[in-house]
């Protein structure tokens, strides 16, 4: 079966499409918006690599994805967006969150020990996030913000969740609490 895989490629690539003579680059094929354009057997650049070809282009973006990929090319969209969600929390979990690459460590044990605890902690800020946004206290830390008369949320749940946990720890007045109703089990 092997490896699949989705590539984002810039648009100054060079494409050969079977049919196609006016398309030498990838920025000559030309996108419909919430349409995704399938060309299969695809050659790639000056080596011609053999790849099926995924275009398309998001309502409101202003960015076109060229996607290069081994399978079905509207399997490769979906596919490629769930790239954003993993790389979110990695975000999370590194420069904008824990700092976790900032331990500097080479032993493998204290690292899986480390990453254990981050998860953890990484699960409590994501419910707490979704505590602040269910119990409207998502205007406290500043989490919403009005766009065309809709209230939308502008940091994600994990941002919510540490920005909530950070108050409630700094706050030397009982005004912010964290709440603890976790049951185990109900007898």
């Amino acid at each position: 079966m092997g490896w699949k895989y989705c590539i984002r490629c810039t648009n100054d690539l060079l494409v050969k499409i079977e049919g196609k003579d006016k398309i030498k680059y990838l920025r000559d094929i030309s996108p419909i918006k919430k349409v995704v354009k399938k060309f299969n057997g695809v050659l790639l650049s000056a080596e011609k690599y053999e790849c099926n070809l995924a275009v398309c282009k998001a309502e409101d973006s202003e960015d076109t994805w060229y996607i290069i990929t081994n399978m079905d090319s509207k399997k490769a969209v979906s596919e490629y967006k769930k790239r954003f969600i993993i790389e979110e929390m990695f975000k999370d979990l590194k420069s904008s969150g824990f700092d976790m690459e900032g331990t500097w460590t080479e032993s493998l044990v204290y690292f899986k020990n480390l990453y254990l605890c981050l998860s953890i902690a990484y699960t409590w800020m994501i419910i707490l996030g979704a505590d602040c946004s269910k119990n409207k206290k998502s205007k406290i830390v500043g989490a919403t913000k009005k766009l065309k008369n809709k209230v939308v949320r502008i940091y994600s749940l994990f941002s919510c969740g540490i920005k909530w946990f950070n108050r409630c720890y700094d706050s030397e007045t009982k005004k912010y609490k964290l709440k603890f109703d976790l049951v185990l089990y109900d007898i």
